[in-house]
């Protein structure tokens, strides 16, 4: 049993760079420790936990909410997944379940959990892409397992459990609180257990979007006990000691990514490949603590707040490491596959249109495509924006910049050309032609179906048998108007890929080179290495 104050709260999250807004409400994750007792539910500045073995059967975490005045409330629950979904996973290479990596994960939007279903209910929308272990060897998660990043929609949710002593909580990868949700499938009854406080805290305030941090209970027991937390960086991390772990990489062969201070994607799967290569297969957890800086030859202060050392230059690759190859980045700093690359999947973030804003939703399948290429090739720039100017969907943001009907290709161009972006619509594009972008890194919106009343998507892949498809509005039966599935918001989009014939069938229609496309040639001046003119 140990006690935690919000000062050894903060000085954990201090020693681990997370750059943490100190007017909103914060959510956390302790894995692996529980709270003491249920007046841990109230809001104070310090609490009673006690440690727990995570099983992957029993709910063994932690879930507080952190509120500006520098009181926290601690709620019973789960970061890991139910071993039930764990072992389904496992027969289908690990897909269908994972385990959230540690780190700050900067934004959950309130909204439904399983929309239009029986068991949907209010809770909390992961709605951008993070990093996350799928294990297809065994039925737990270590540094054996392989990572990806993805949107897996790990939502936090109700448990639909009675109690921490429960052998049962509904999670194939969400954060989740115990108790039990106000739903149809329970009459609508209210909202029942920590989950019912967790949920009407959050709800009864007007902030929509929360930033999510997870550590181990092990972080928090040794601060309890009166060290100070030592530096660590891991996802999430910002600032300039990130800064030099991006130099220190690229010294050694492992990163080309853009020197931005911010331990993202690149930067996470540059520190894995340098583990790998360096301590072995089993070493990789994708966290730089005084080893791994030590063998990167970066100085990494002892606590948060030390005299950091000057940066390290980006010199010639060091000759005593044989890194893995390192990923090619296009003109604006955006991953691209290798020429010889058969199969590849451009990491764009999937927006949905029937949620959009104003009601127009089922007719701006073209706006939310232009909408996921803008934000993909402006690194996020429309999701910025919805988060700074408080629009609802990244798809308002983009909107701010059209002047005209959404179906109108030149509109959508004049739009494009406002955020610095030089594209071009074309009537007459061929599948290879999207696949010249694509190895560019540049992913392509494409109209599909019939070009009088049509329906756009975003290429971003191909893989053996066929394409990836991002498409706005579902999940369509082969080449017929008919929907297996449509996504009613962000939560429920998946990707999709479509046959080498099926493309063929819906794009070139009217023609091998009579495609409706997108193709952007420039972004802020700088050239993408699209042609002009397909």
């Amino acid at each position: 049993m140990f006690e935690l104050s919000v000062d050894q709260l903060k000085s954990i999250w201090a020693a681990n760079q997370f750059a943490i807004p100190d007017d909103q409400w914060i959510f956390f994750g302790l894995r692996g420790c529980l709270p003491a007792s249920d007046a841990s539910q109230s809001f104070a500045d310090k609490h009673v936990l006690v440690s727990a073995n995570v099983d992957y059967h029993h709910s063994r975490c932690t879930i507080g909410q952190l509120k500006p005045d520098g009181t926290f409330a601690l709620f019973p629950g789960s970061t890991v997944p139910h071993i039930n979904n764990i072992s389904k996973a496992r027969k289908n290479d690990g897909a269908g379940a994972n385990q959230l990596m540690t780190g700050y994960h900067p934004e959950y939007r309130k909204g439904q959990h399983k929309a239009g279903q029986a068991t949907g209910h209010r809770a909390f929308r992961q709605e951008n892409k993070i990093p996350i272990l799928r294990s297809a060897d065994d039925l737990d998660y270590d540094t054996d397992d392989r990572v990806e990043y993805a949107t897996p929609y790990d939502n936090i949710h109700a448990a639909w459990c009675m109690s921490t002593d429960s052998d049962y909580f509904a999670s194939a990868g969400c954060q989740v609180i115990v108790g039990f949700p106000s739903t149809p499938s329970r009459d609508n009854k209210p909202n029942a257990g920590p989950w019912r406080s967790f949920v009407e805290n959050a709800y009864g305030i007007d902030q929509k979007r929360f930033g999510y941090i997870l550590l181990n209970g092990r972080d928090a027991i040794s601060v309890a006990a009166g060290k100070r937390p030592s530096v660590r960086l891991r996802f999430g991390s910002q600032g300039p000691l990130v800064g030099n772990l991006q130099r220190a990489l690229a010294t050694k062969g492992f990163y080309e990514d853009a020197i931005d201070e911010d331990f993202g994607r690149y930067t996470l799967f540059a520190v894995l490949d340098f583990q790998k290569a360096v301590f072995g297969p089993q070493a990789d957890d994708g966290i730089v603590g005084p080893i791994t800086a030590a063998e990167l030859g970066m100085h990494l202060p002892e606590h948060a707040g030390e005299k950091e050392a000057p940066s390290v230059p980006v010199a010639a690759p060091a000759i005593t490491i044989s890194p893995k190859k390192v990923p090619k980045t296009n003109p604006l700093g955006l991953w691209m596959p290798s020429p010889d690359a058969g199969a590849f999947t451009l990491p764009v973030n999937h927006y949905a249109q029937i949620d959009n804003s104003g009601g127009e939703g089922p007719r701006e399948c073209f706006m939310t495509s232009c909408t996921m290429l803008a934000d993909y090739i402006t690194n996020g720039r429309l999701r910025r924006e919805r988060k700074e100017k408080g629009f609802d969907e990244p798809e308002d943001a983009y909107f701010k910049y059209m002047d005209g009907d959404t179906t109108i290709s030149s509109v959508h161009e004049k739009a494009l050309k406002k955020m610095g972006i030089d594209a071009y619509f074309s009537d007459r594009a061929s599948i290879k032609d999207v696949e010249s972008a694509l190895y560019c890194g540049i992913p392509v919106p494409i109209g599909t179906q019939y070009k009088n009343s049509g329906h756009w998507v975003v290429v971003n892949g191909r893989g053996p048998k066929g394409w990836d498809i991002l498409c706005p509005n579902g999940i369509r039966d082969g080449k017929s108007s008919n929907w297996i599935q449509r996504f009613q918001n962000e939560s429920q989009a998946k990707q999709d890929s479509f046959s080498w014939r099926l493309l063929e069938a819906v794009f070139t229609d009217l023609g091998p080179e009579k495609g409706y496309a997108i193709f952007v040639t420039a972004v802020n001046g700088v050239a993408t290495g699209v042609k002009k003119g397909m």
